[in-house]
């Protein structure tokens, strides 16, 4: 099992903090069913509390509810639209829409909220290599990165259009 915690923000009972610090209570704590430790390498929570994980182990996606139980897992190992090598981060949109980074492929799989394949694209550019993704509330795709230049490694950031 894996163990999330989720925290919100309060920091009236830690008068030693700093003005510009606050302090974080655990105000829940989920045990996720079916995983276990190092399974995971990450984690989305979409507008309804629903929790994303990627499976790392079987290069899947697992969907839980809002007590840990699996709802649904989707995708699966192999190259091309909707499948994984290597997925890294994880991310929703506004809809709910999952998308999924994958480093060995290039590519960022869209899947809807049930797991149902929608589209995927490659975001390679010659040498960019993405490492994080994210998704405007207008539905812009910013996947930040690192590409080498001129001896050195340049961080940047890609804006791809809905």
């Amino acid at each position: 099992m894996l163990c999330l915690f989720l925290a919100a923000c309060n920091g009236d009972h830690l008068p030693t903090l700093r003005s510009f610090e606050s302090a974080f209570v655990v105000t829940d704590e989920l045990m996720l069913h079916n995983m276990k430790v190092g399974e995971a390498t990450a984690y989305t929570v979409d507008s309804q509390g629903m929790i994303y994980v990627i499976d790392k182990a079987r290069k899947h996606i697992k969907k839980f509810d809002h007590k840990g139980n699996l709802v649904v897992t989707f995708g699966s190992p192999g190259n091309g639209p909707g499948l994984f090598v290597l997925p890294w981060v994880i991310t929703c949109d506004m809809n709910d829409n999952i998308y999924v980074l994958d480093l060995s492929q290039s590519r960022v799989n869209i899947f809807d909220s049930g797991g149902g394949f929608l589209r995927s694209f490659i975001f390679s550019s010659v040498g960019f290599s993405g490492i994080a993704i994210a998704v405007s509330d207008s539905g812009e795709i910013y996947i930040g990165g690192e590409k080498p230049q001129n001896d050195r490694s340049s961080l940047m950031i890609h804006k791809f259009d809905h």
